[in-house]
């Protein structure tokens, strides 16, 4: 029996929409100081692209319970490199 290992580098671009006006000055200031210590929407939507990219969703996400018409993921590709592929035996 053989056995492989194999190590493939994958590229995912997330697109993110926000809708700036749900992330009140209140919103803002409650998750700098308590959850993530952002201070702008940007850092938000990085936020929400690394999870998505992680996870496949955005359910879960810690900070964002009600704010789920805040944004919206529109976009997704990915890219695989097999040029970087390593294999082991």
């Amino acid at each position: 029996m053989s056995k492989y290992t194999f190590k493939v580098k994958i590229t995912k671009y997330i697109e993110i929409e926000i809708k700036d006006e749900l992330f009140t000055p209140n919103f803002m200031k409650e998750s700098e100081k308590f959850m993530h210590g952002f201070t702008t929407i940007k850092e938000h939507a990085e936020h929400i692209a690394q999870f998505f990219a992680r996870f496949n969703d955005t359910d879960g996400m810690d900070g964002y319970c009600g704010m789920e018409d805040a944004f919206d993921v529109l976009e997704i590709r990915e890219d695989v490199d097999v040029d970087e592929m390593e294999v082991s035996e």
